[in-house]
């Protein structure tokens, strides 16, 4: 417990450094579940749910699917749609990007990505034309992650840019800037965990800024399957009789 309370203690730190007066603290928790069906191409589904107002009142629930494609051991492409439900309103989004990612030195490693997302609350030709304009916003995301030698716990930080179309004039404005802290830690039959934290520092004149604390899951069903058969294996070769 004592573990606990001194790690989430240096999750808030950076966020207490940012914060502003009318800064939001926000909560996300996000259980997910992968499958890597060949060395090529992944599946991930995705749920997320947020809370708001200093985590007293609900903000949204979203459930997102998403398919992987490794061009190589350093590139991969990124696509999917995600559905975000609210009191207010929903909305859908379509993904798509470009990942690279390069081991620096042992143990070190640095992420680049590019995304390009469209956000619309209905994909009716009239609404998006009279009642609520799409959004179409590019993503530039630069991170590091650093693996704990002789453990399964990493420690990864990054800085993303979200770059918005301008509805009225087309331009391509800066929106905000995201700067994110986080702990993961790799378990048994490809379950993983972590928590984190995010500030976004938006550049409108209302600074409606957010920290947002993140909790996060993951079960990789295959590496379950490969850790079930090689237990399986090494219980057989075990019990297998010795010949004389």
């Amino acid at each position: 417990m004592i573990k606990l309370r001194f790690v989430i203690g240096l999750l808030l730190i950076p966020a207490l450094l940012l914060c502003q007066e009318n800064t939001d603290v926000q909560l996300r928790m996000i259980p997910s579940v992968s499958y890597k069906f060949t060395k090529k191409w992944e599946v991930v589904a995705t749920y997320r749910y947020d809370l708001r107002n200093d985590i007293q009142e609900f903000k949204s629930s979203m459930v997102q699917g998403e398919i992987r494609y490794s061009i190589s051991k350093k590139f991969r492409l990124e696509t999917g749609y995600r559905f975000r439900t609210s009191f207010e309103n929903d909305q859908h989004r379509i993904f798509g990007g470009l990942r690279f990612d390069q081991e620096i030195i042992d143990g070190l490693k640095i992420f680049l990505a590019t995304k390009y997302q469209f956000s619309t609350g209905s994909f009716d030709k009239e609404y998006m034309a009279v009642f609520n304009r799409p959004n179409h916003v590019l993503r530039e995301d630069l991170s590091f992650e650093y693996t704990i030698p002789k453990t399964k716990l990493s420690v990864n930080v990054g800085t993303e840019f979200f770059i918005k179309q301008n509805n009225d004039n087309k331009d391509w404005e800066l929106n905000r800037i995201r700067s994110s802290f986080g702990i993961d830690n790799k378990f048994k039959y490809g379950n993983s965990a972590g928590i984190g934290v995010f500030y976004d520092d938006r550049t409108k004149p209302n600074k409606d800024d957010r920290i947002v604390l993140v909790v996060k899951y993951n079960l990789s069903i295959d590496d379950l399957i490969k850790k079930i058969k090689k237990e399986k294996r090494q219980k057989e070769e075990k019990n297998k009789p010795h010949e004389m």
